[in-house]
């Protein structure tokens, strides 16, 4: 909920946000705080850098609504690309919900950097 206010309290920031490409792995350093299973936020920072205005979108709506209802609905193909393969999605619509708010206020907030040819995974590396 907090990360939900403070993103209502930044509409024109995170409107500005635009979707970037996919990634094959995404670590980001604010995962170890959440208590959530890895593969919720991994799944949620995915889904806020690919699709911002549909996270946003959901976050504008209130729980249990009709709205959130389309909301979700909306990014269900974003969780299909986004999760890990093989893995199953075990999170309620709150956690979901909040999963999803907190990747887009950290990505508002504190972006993780592009992957750079000295930080990009050592098989990309290795095709240079």
């Amino acid at each position: 909920m907090l990360a939900e206010a403070a993103l209502e309290t930044s509409k024109d920031a995170v409107a500005a946000l635009l979707p970037l490409p996919l990634q094959q792995i995404y670590q980001r350093d604010w995962y170890a705080i959440t208590g959530r299973h890895i593969s919720v936020d991994e799944m949620g920072a995915c889904v806020a850098d690919t699709n911002p205005a549909g996270v946003a979108a959901l976050a504008r709506t209130k729980p249990t609504s009709t709205e959130e209802n389309a909301a979700f609905g909306a990014l269900m193909d974003n969780f299909g690309k986004c999760l890990r393969a093989g893995v199953k999605l075990q999170a309620s619509r709150p956690a979901l919900r909040a999963a999803l708010s907190d990747a887009l206020f950290q990505r508002l907030n504190a972006p993780t950097p592009a992957p750079t040819a000295g930080t990009a995974p050592a098989v990309e590396a290795a095709k240079n």
